[in-house]
């Protein structure tokens, strides 16, 4: 047998084997759904289903690139470097024991992988999605009156941008309890209440937000560098910054190293930012990150104080884009994966405020009080 042969013939029993550990994982987490699949909000609220929809043991899969489809009548595997290196993770996923990741987390980050290391961006719009989002730029800062001063001129940053049309918005905690209660209701104005930080607040407010709305959320510590972002409104996709954290070094992996194709280390996890978020209203995949955090603060323990990343943050709303277009409930074109966000804006270090415990760093699981008695610099 030829060496092309030879190795034609290994992936397509690796795959073969990577197809039956994926039935095995899906079966798993479908039979593990549980709860009721349409609950109401008790004021009526507009929401689809609270508890995720479990990935389906049907026949074909979707779990990373187009996104690879597995067909339970066939094992031909097309010999491509990104399935090669999916191929090879997975090999590495069954041997290796040092992986720092349990295994869904490794399943969402390669996920992410495969999305954010395309070299081509699809064009097509989905027909599903033929609304534009507003040219309306919202912010969140739980007590303004105790705005810091290199925060407000962070905020301040993206006025320039109402010269071009865009309207800006900002929320204080109380602004944003009143929203997510008037429109979302009861249920979802208590799951607000549940958030122990005002992290997670503006992470739950911003879902919230863009779920009624649509827009442009941006964070308040984030700085605009003036660049052009009309592009970003002219269809319905959701817009996103990808990530990507090593931890071996605790440190962010520039996205000049882990957006080439095909890079990647045991320790780096590939995730998506909370910052921006662009979307039009009702976008599917902004709704699970939605009625994910619900649910998870509802479920946590009483008295006790949840992780802020996996409850409301970029954890939560990775898995919600990995839930949504692994499950093929829509298209992965839904998504427009923003690389170069980095030319637009950025998040400014140091702030006063990340020296304290308006940090959510420094105060992750822990009781939150904010700090009146502390000049705002």
């Amino acid at each position: 047998m030829s060496p092309s042969g030879l190795r034609t013939k290994q992936v397509s029993l690796t795959f073969a084997g990577a197809v039956r550990d994926w039935r095995r994982r899906l079966r798993t987490l479908a039979g593990t759904g549980g709860g009721p699949s349409q609950p109401r909000d008790d004021d009526g609220a507009r929401l689809g289903a609270i508890l995720p929809r479990s990935l389906k043991p049907t026949t074909r899969y979707s779990t990373g690139r187009g996104l690879w489809r597995v067909r339970a009548s066939t094992v031909r595997v097309a010999l491509c470097p990104c399935l090669d290196t999916t191929l090879n993770h997975m090999n590495n996923r069954e041997f290796c024991k040092d992986d720092p990741l349990a295994e869904d987390e490794r399943d969402r980050s390669n996920f992410v992988k495969e999305l954010v290391q395309r070299p081509i961006e699809m064009s097509r719009v989905p027909a599903t999605l033929p609304a534009t989002p507003h040219k309306r730029i919202v912010q969140f800062w739980d007590d303004l009156s105790r705005l810091p001063n290199d925060v407000r001129e962070c905020m301040e940053s993206w006025k320039e941008l109402e010269h071009s049309g865009f309207e800006l918005q900002v929320f204080d905690e109380r602004s944003a309890r009143d929203f997510v209660r008037v429109h979302l209701g009861s249920r979802y104005a208590n799951a607000f209440d549940k958030c122990y930080h005002p992290s997670m607040k503006s992470d739950y407010f911003r879902y919230s937000y863009i779920f009624v709305e649509g827009g442009f959320y941006v964070d308040a510590d984030d700085v605009y560098h003036g660049t052009t972002i009309d592009h970003l409104f002219s269809d319905g996709r959701l817009k996103l910054q990808p990530f990507c954290y090593d931890i071996a070094t605790a440190q962010m992996v520039p996205p000049s190293d882990f957006l080439c194709l095909g890079a990647n280390q045991l320790s780096w996890i590939f995730y998506f930012n909370t910052t921006p978020l662009i979307a039009p209203r009702n976008h599917p995949i902004v709704e699970r990150a939605l009625l994910n955090a619900t649910t998870s603060l509802e479920h946590a323990l009483t008295g006790a104080l949840p992780e802020v990343q996996a409850t409301t943050g970029p954890g939560n709303l990775t898995r919600s884009v990995f839930e949504v277009l692994a499950d093929e409930r829509c298209p992965e074109n839904a998504l427009l994966v923003v690389r170069d966000w980095e030319k637009t804006s950025t998040s400014r270090w140091p702030l006063s405020y990340r020296s304290d415990t308006r940090n959510w760093r420094l105060s992750n699981q822990r009781a939150y009080r904010a700090l009146r008695g502390a000049e705002e610099l």
